[in-house]
C-alpha cells in the first residue's frame, strides 16, 4: 500500500519479506528472507562492530558466531521494548529468549555446516531442511513468542486496528475514485459542449458519486461517512449540473474577477467537491443586508461582539453542551431537545471554521454556511440568508430557478416563486434522507422530508401573506424572531431528531467531536491562552480588583456580552454619566448567577444563593466606591498603602461569610484535594515505570 505514494515522491520501499516459506535453513530465514530491512540495519550497527572486536579474542571463526549470537539478542530487546510500548506490562523476558534461542540455533547451524562442509552427503535435501526449519521457527514461537502477546490481547487490538484501517482504505479508494470522476469530468468541458450532450456525458460521474458512500462503514467513522456523503452526492451533484450548462463556481463563462477552475485541474477538483470558492475582490456592495437596511441586533451585534469573541463562545458553549449529555437522564427531554439543536449549529460552523486557514493558503476562501441564525425574524429570512447559506445558493439555480421558470409560463410571474420553493425543500428533504441513509444503514422513515415539506409550505404561506398585507401588519423584529426560531426548533424536535435520536446519530457526534476538538494544540490554531490574574493581592480598591486583576478572561468576556449592552441602553435612559452603574450591577449578577451554576454542576446541591449574594454585595460596593471617587475626586484619596490592605480584607472577608461556606459544606475542598493527590500520584507512577524500565535495560 506504501509503494505507490512512495515512488510517487521519488523513493521506493526497502525490501522486507523474500517469500520466507521458501527457506531452507535458519540462516537462509533469518539472513535472507525475514524482516530484510531489519536485517540490514543491524548488520552495520551490531553484527559487524561485534565482529571485528571478537576477532582479536575468539579469532575470525568465532567472531562470526558472537556477532550473530549479539545481533539475535539486541532483536530480543528491541522486542521486548516495543512490546512494553504497546502493553505497559513488565517485560517476561520469553521474547528475548526466543530470539536468544534463534541465535544460539543459527550459530550452532554455521558450526555443522562447516564440519561437514567437504561431506555434502550429509546436507539435507531441502525438501527436508525447509520443512524442519519452518517448522522449528513456528514451535518455538507459539513456545516464546506469542503467548505474551495473548495474553495481553494484542490480538483482538489488532482485528480494532485493522477495522480502522480498512475504513480508512475504503476512504482512500472512495477519495481516489472522486478524484478520477472529476479528472473525467474536468477534461470533458473542453470536448463536449454545454447543454444536454455535455449532461449525458456527466450522468455516470454522478450515478458513481451517488453510489461511492455506500463503501464506507458508518459505525467507525461516523463524521467521515457524513462529510463525504455531504460533499459527493449533494454538493459535487449539483455542482456538476451546473457544469453542464455552464452554470455556476465550476463554469468557463464566470463573470467572478477569480481565474476560471476550468484553467487549473487542482482548482476544478476543490472547488467542484469542497464548500469552497476562489477569493475574489471583496464588494462592500453584495452584502446580504445593505448597510441602509441592517437589522438593529445585526450592527449590535457587530459592534459590541467582534466574530473572535463570538467564534470563542461558540466552541466554549459547545463543549458545555457536550459534557451536559452525561448528565441528560437528570433533564427534561424538551431540554434535550433544545440542546440537540444548539448541537447541530455549533458542530457545523465550528468544524468548517477549522477549514478555513488551509483553504486560505490554498488560494480559496471557505463559503458562508450560517449567518447568526437564531437572529432570524422570519421563515423567509432563516432559510434564505442565515441557514446553511451554501446549499441555498447551490439550490438556488439547479432546482428553484429552472422551476420557477417553467413554473412562469403555466401560473404566472407572481405566483411562480411558490412552486419552486416546495420543489427546493422537497430536494433539500430527499438529499437528507439519502445522506441519513448513508450515515446510519437505516430505512428511511420519511421524517426529514416531512420536515422540510411542512417549512416549505409554511414559508409559502409566510410570503402569501406578506404579499397580502404589504408593510401594514408587519410584526417587530423582537416578536416574529423568538416565533421563528421557536418554530423552527419545535418542529425540529417532532420531526427531524427522532431518527437521529432511535439510531444513535447525537451521540456518537458527540464522541467524535469531543476527539476533534481536542486533537490539535491550541497554538497550532492560532490561539493563546489568556490572562488570568494580574497579582491580586496588590490591588488598591475594588475597581482595581475586580476590572485589572482579578479572572481577567471572565472580565473580558462579561464586559463586552453584557456590561457594554446595558450602558448602551442604559445611557438612552439615565444618560451617559450614569449608565455605568447599572452596567456593574448586571455583570455581577451574571457572575453570580453563573457561579451558582456552576456550582451545582459540581456539588448537585441546591442553590442556597450566597454566591449570589456575595457578588451583588461586591456590586453594590463597587458602585459606591466609584460614587465617593467621583464626589471627592482626588482631595480625600487613601493612600495605596492603605486602601490595599483594607480591599484585600474586605475581599476575604465577605468571602469566608458568604463564599466559602457553600463549598465547605459540600466538600469542594476535600475532594479537591484527592483529585489533586491522585494526579499527583498517577504522574509518579509513570515517572517511576520509566525509571524502573531504563534501570532493567
Amino acid at each position: 500500500m506504501c509503494a505507490a505514494p512512495a515512488r510517487f515522491f521519488g523513493f521506493e520501499l526497502e525490501p522486507q519479506f523474500n517469500e520466507p516459506y521458501l527457506a531452507t535453513s535458519l540462516q537462509d530465514f533469518w539472513g535472507r528472507r525475514w524482516n530484510l530491512m531489519v536485517t540490514s540495519i543491524l548488520r552495520p550497527t551490531v553484527y559487524l562492530p561485534i565482529r571485528r572486536i571478537s576477532t582479536r579474542i575468539a579469532g575470525e571463526k568465532g567472531a562470526r558466531l558472537v556477532g550473530v549470537v549479539a545481533t539475535f539478542v539486541v532483536s530480543g530487546l528491541i522486542h521486548e521494548l516495543i512490546y512494553y510500548y504497546l502493553t505497559r506490562v513488565p517485560p517476561t523476558w520469553e521474547v528475548t529468549w526466543f530470539f536468544v534461542l534463534q541465535g544460539v540455533c543459527v550459530a550452532v547451524e554455521i558450526l555443522v555446516k562447516r564440519m561437514v562442509a567437504n561431506r555434502p552427503w550429509w546436507r539435507l535435501h531441502r525438501a527436508v531442511s525447509g520443512p524442519l526449519s519452518l517448522g522449528f521457527v513456528a514451535a518455538t514461537g507459539f513456545w516464546l513468542f506469542f503467548p505474551q502477546l495473548l495474553r495481553n490481547k494484542l490480538d483482538e487490538k489488532k482485528y480494532i486496528d485493522l477495522e480502522k484501517m480498512m475504513m480508512i482504505k475504503n476512504l482512500i479508494k472512495v477519495l481516489v475514485q472522486a478524484i478520477i470522476g472529476l479528472c473525467y469530468c474536468y477534461f470533458v468541458s473542453s470536448k463536449i459542449p454545454k447543454g444536454l450532450s455535455r449532461l449525458v456525458s456527466l450522468l455516470p460521474i454522478i450515478s458513481l458519486f451517488i453510489f461511492l458512500p455506500l463503501n464506507l462503514s458508518s459505525s467507525s467513522f461516523l463524521h467521515l461517512t457524513f462529510i463525504t456523503a455531504a460533499y459527493l452526492v449533494w454538493l459535487a451533484n449539483f455542482k456538476l449540473l451546473l457544469f453542464a450548462f455552464d452554470q455556476g463556481p465550476l463554469s468557463t463563462s464566470s463573470s467572478s474577477p477569480s481565474p476560471s477552475p476550468t484553467n487549473n485541474l487542482l482548482h476544478f477538483i476543490l472547488i467542484a467537491s469542497l464548500p469552497i470558492k476562489a477569493i475574489t475582490i471583496k464588494n462592500n456592495n453584495n452584502n446580504t443586508y445593505p448597510s441602509h437596511q441592517k437589522p438593529y441586533h445585526h450592527y449590535y451585534l457587530q459592534k459590541f461582539c467582534p466574530k473572535r469573541v463570538l467564534f470563542v463562545g461558540k466552541v466554549i458553549l459547545l463543549v458545555i453542551v457536550l459534557h451536559v449529555y452525561q448528565y441528560k437522564e437528570y433533564l427534561h427531554d424538551h431540554v434535550v431537545s433544545s440542546l440537540y439543536c444548539c448541537h447541530l449549529y455549533l458542530e457545523v460552523e465550528i468544524a468548517l471554521a477549522f477549514f478555513v486557514a488551509p483553504a486560505r493558503l490554498l488560494g480559496f476562501e471557505v463559503e458562508p454556511q450560517f449567518n447568526e441564525p437564531y437572529l432570524a425574524t422570519s421563515l423567509q429570512d432563516f432559510w434564505g440568508r442565515r441557514w446553511n447559506v451554501m446549499v441555498s445558493s447551490i439550490l438556488r439555480p439547479t432546482v428553484y430557478d429552472p422551476v420557477k421558470y417553467v413554473s412562469t409560463r403555466v401560473i404566472g410571474q407572481r405566483w411562480a416563486p411558490l412552486p419552486g420553493t416546495i420543489a427546493v425543500f422537497t430536494v433539500s428533504g430527499l438529499m437528507h434522507e439519502l445522506i441519513f441513509y448513508y450515515v446510519t444503514r437505516a430505512p428511511p422513515t420519511w421524517e426529514q422530508l416531512r420536515f422540510f415539506l411542512l417549512h416549505g409550505v409554511c414559508l409559502v404561506v409566510e410570503v402569501v401573506v406578506k404579499n397580502m398585507v404589504g408593510n401594514r401588519w408587519r410584526l417587530h423584529g423582537a416578536v416574529s424572531g423568538p416565533l421563528t426560531v421557536g418554530f423552527v426548533g419545535a418542529t425540529t424536535v417532532w420531526l427531524y431528531f427522532p431518527f437521529l435520536i432511535r439510531n444513535n446519530f447525537i451521540e456518537n457526534s458527540s464522541i467524535e467531536i469531543v476527539l476533534a476538538l481536542f486533537a490539535a494544540p491550541a497554538r497550532f490554531l492560532g490561539f493563546k491562552v489568556e490572562p488570568q490574574f494580574n497579582e491580586p493581592y496588590l490591588a488598591t480598591s475594588l475597581q482595581d480588583f475586580w476590572g485589572r486583576r482579578w479572572n481577567l478572561m471572565v472580565s473580558s468576556i462579561l464586559r463586552s456580552t453584557v456590561y457594554d449592552p446595558v450602558k448602551y441602553v442604559s445611557t438612552r435612559v439615565i444618560g451617559q454619566r450614569w449608565a455605568t452603574f447599572p452596567s456593574i450591577i448586571a455583570v455581577f449578577t451574571v457572575s453570580g448567577l453563573m457561579h451558582e451554576l456552576i456550582l451545582y454542576y459540581v456539588t448537585r446541591a441546591p442553590p442556597t444563593w450566597e454566591q449570589l449574594q456575595f457578588f451583588l454585595l461586591h456590586g453594590v460596593c463597587l458602585v459606591v466606591e466609584i460614587l465617593v471617587k467621583m464626589l471627592v475626586a482626588d482631595r480625600w484619596r487613601l493612600h495605596g498603602a492603605v486602601s490595599g490592605p483594607l480591599t484585600v480584607a474586605f475581599v476575604g472577608a465577605t468571602s469566608a461569610w458568604l463564599y466559602f461556606p457553600f463549598l465547605i459544606r459540600n466538600n469542594l475542598f476535600e475532594n479537591s484535594s484527592s483529585e489533586l493527590l491522585i494526579l499527583i500520584n498517577f504522574i509518579k507512577d509513570i515517572v517511576t515505570q520509566i525509571l524502573v524500565f531504563i534501570r532493567v535495560f
